[in-house]
Parts: structure tokens; sequence; C-alpha cells
């Protein structure tokens, strides 16, 4: 897939789900500045493959608006762009709709997940690596990016602040056999609602 721009204008439900926590989670199960994987029973457990890296689907990427009250098992309400390659306006002016994404990684050979996210902090991270991806990609020609979290960095805005996973690419490589086969099985369904306080506002 050739992407020429990246506009940051900001299904089976068997998972799994990574998700990133800027601030962690109330019970502290997931500390702050960590990735989660979350299966779809709702059992939820810290992930550090990103340190290794993860394959990127990069035909799988979606970006759009996100909608979600952030109520516990009431699923977001998404509003996706036709391409990534522009950003619809925001559906709804008087209401919180944030700008997000979605992607499936492959997280090994055998096993891919899907990282759907409206955070600041995740989206931002996006944001930065799209702009890497598209220097490098006419240097590899019909290749995945392998993609690794190198650390976090904080990030303000008027309305508070947060924090965005590093996102670097490790290297290309040839696109994984899982992901080729379109083995990802998942859906927008009954998704949990990320921690009222694990973001900030819509900036």
């Amino acid at each position: 897939m050739s992407i020429q721009s990246f506009d940051p204008g900001s299904q089976g439900n068997q998972g799994p789900f990574l998700n990133w926590h800027a601030r962690g989670t109330d019970d502290g199960d997931i500390p702050a500045k960590s990735f989660s994987l979350r299966d779809a029973d709702g059992n939820r457990e810290v992930f550090k493959g990103f340190k290794r890296g993860v394959a990127f689907d990069l035909d799988s990427l979606k970006t759009g608006w996100s909608y979600t009250a952030g109520v516990a098992g009431v699923a977001p309400e998404w509003k996706w762009n036709r391409s990534v390659e522009q950003f619809e306006p925001k559906p709804d002016e008087n209401q919180e709709w944030k700008r997000g994404f979605e992607i499936t990684v492959a997280l090994s050979k055998d096993e891919t997940a899907v990282w759907q996210q409206a955070s600041a902090g995740a989206f931002q991270s996006l944001v930065d690596l799209m702009s890497d991806i598209i220097d490098q990609q006419g240097e590899n020609p019909n290749k995945t990016p392998i993609v690794a979290v190198t650390g976090s960095e904080a990030i303000n805005f008027k309305k508070g602040s947060t924090a965005k996973p590093t996102l670097s690419i490790k290297k290309w490589a040839d696109k994984p056999d899982i992901l080729k086969n379109g083995n990802a099985s998942f859906d927008s369904g009954a998704q949990e609602a990320p921690p009222a306080d694990d973001d900030i506002d819509e900036f």
C-alpha cells in the first residue's frame, strides 16, 4: 500500500485488542505509559511486545472520529474517513468526538491484534509514525513496517497534558503470512470504553 499523504485532522468480537494507557488503570493492574492486551472476555494484561516490534498492516489502517460516553461495556461510536489521506469534518461540533484510528498488527507469526483507539496520546503517536512511513516507503516498496516503542513523551495542550508512546520503524520486512491471509477477526462490537481519566479532552 502506497500512501502519498496523511491528514491528521482528526467484525467477530474475538480480539485481542491493544490499548495505550497514558495514565494507567484505576485498579493499578496496568501502569501508566504502557500498553495492554485485552481479549474478548475482557481479561487484560500488560503487553511488552512493542519493545521488540510488531508488524503494522497498512492495508487495514482506518482513521476517523469516535464518540463515547465512557460507560463500560458500551461500544464507542465510530465515523470512519473514506481515506486516510483526507480527514473529514467532525460529525457534530456539540459532542466530544475524538480523532482515532484502527489498524491490525501482527504480534507474531501466529497472532494478530487490533489497535483501535481515540486518545490524544495514541493518535499523536500514529501521526508521528505516519510521517516516517511516508518518507521511507519509497525505498521499501511492498514491505511492511516493523514498529517498536522506544519510550514515551509528554505532550501538552491547552486543556491539559498526556503522554504518547514513541513509535519508531525498526525495519521493513515482507508482510507476515497471517496478515496476508486476513486472519484478524474482530468488530467494533461491545468493546470496553477506555477509562475516563486515561486521556485529556479532544485537542
